[in-house]
């Protein structure tokens, strides 16, 4: 079984002698609260983990590594691992094989954003990608072309084409996505 990143903050926070009360106050988080992310049964927002990393003394990416390939055919909600590829959206990778299988499944949170214009840019790549909506609406531009996509609904296109995921909502946008082209073998 994969070690969730609960578990990693308990033992680095076990390692370095630290009690929860001691990192609740230095987070301002509940150590309740902070128990039950250690024990998997509640998730974390990255800016409370930051919190953490920042109260144990470590940068986030101690905590979220490169992809794993344990070979697991099972992963847990709590055993996702994530990747932050910048301060608009959270990729959770939903694979145990990232580093080896052909296509690559994310379930992805999309950020409120007030700046959807200049600082959004189109991302082509290779392959194709597929798009499915879970909660909120998402704007989907594809060559050009503004798509407006709510809960159930879906879109399937050539990644080569430019295309660009905004949330212009003031709530989360959540979605799964699946890439036929691993980015992950060819690094």
């Amino acid at each position: 079984m994969n070690i969730g990143i609960g578990e990693k903050v308990k033992k680095l926070r076990q390692d370095l002698g630290l009690s929860l009360n001691q990192i609740s106050d230095r987070t301002n988080l509940s150590a309740t609260y902070l128990s039950r992310f250690e024990r998997g049964v509640v998730p974390i927002n990255v800016d409370n983990l930051e919190k953490v990393c920042s109260a144990l003394g470590v940068e986030i990416s101690y905590f979220i590594g490169s992809p794993r390939n344990s070979g697991d055919v099972i992963i847990r909600k709590y055993e996702r691992q994530v990747d932050l590829k910048d301060e608009r959206c959270i990729h959770y990778n939903l694979s145990n094989i990232e580093d080896t299988c052909t296509f690559l499944p994310r379930y992805v949170d999309l950020l409120p954003q007030t700046d959807y214009g200049e600082g959004v840019h189109s991302f082509p790549h290779e392959g194709e990608e597929f798009v499915y909506v879970l909660k909120g609406i998402l704007q989907l531009w594809v060559g050009g072309i503004k798509y407006e996509l709510g809960a159930g609904d879906s879109a399937h296109y050539k990644s080569t084409i430019p295309h660009r995921w905004v949330n212009a909502t003031s709530e989360n946008v959540q979605i799964i996505t699946l890439n036929d082209t691993n980015f992950y073998l060819q690094i």
